[in-house]
């Protein structure tokens, strides 16, 4: 369908859902955010010939406070787990940490913890067999990131 049917669509189902518009800085035209009593939806169209390409993304605070994996306002936290069976050091942000091996593997809520100032970081990780490896990560305010270590992958990837 076209831009113009899919953004009529959407914000009329929207409100009907009891969802009400909120605005996001400098968005274009075709993305728009909502709220709800039970947390956030963005949605963001683009325009393509034949079709309309649709990314969306849903926010649920509840849970997300329940779960604990909200940064204190205005900062970002990251959520650090090793995937690994050894220990690995994580320094971000001028701070060092140990993440043992195993920890967060297999639930968020077990990850190594650390709020982050708004703002550019460079992730690096230094495992305890001499594996080093590098990511860079922009952190906006209010924004929860997972920071993953295996001996073959490394990531870092906003999970609120």
């Amino acid at each position: 369908a076209p831009l113009k049917s899919v953004d009529a669509f959407y914000r009329k189902e929207l409100v009907a859902r009891g969802y009400k518009e909120t605005r996001i800085p400098s968005a274009p035209p075709s993305s728009f955010a909502y709220s709800n009593a039970n947390g956030n939806l963005e949605v963001r169209l683009s325009e393509s010939p034949g079709s309309t390409p649709i990314a969306m993304s849903i926010q649920n605070v509840a849970a997300a406070r329940a779960d604990k994996m909200i940064a204190s306002t205005g900062k970002g936290l990251a959520l650090m787990g090793n995937l690994s069976n050894e220990a690995v050091e994580v320094t971000i942000a001028g701070k060092s940490v140990q993440v043992p091996a195993g920890i967060g593997a297999k639930d968020p809520k077990e990850a190594v913890r650390l709020e982050l100032a708004p703002g550019k970081h460079e992730v690096v990780w230094k495992s305890k067999g001499g594996k080093t490896a590098k990511v860079q990560l922009e952190v906006p305010p209010n924004t929860t990131w997972g920071i993953i270590f295996d001996t073959d992958f490394q990531d870092a990837m906003r999970l609120y």
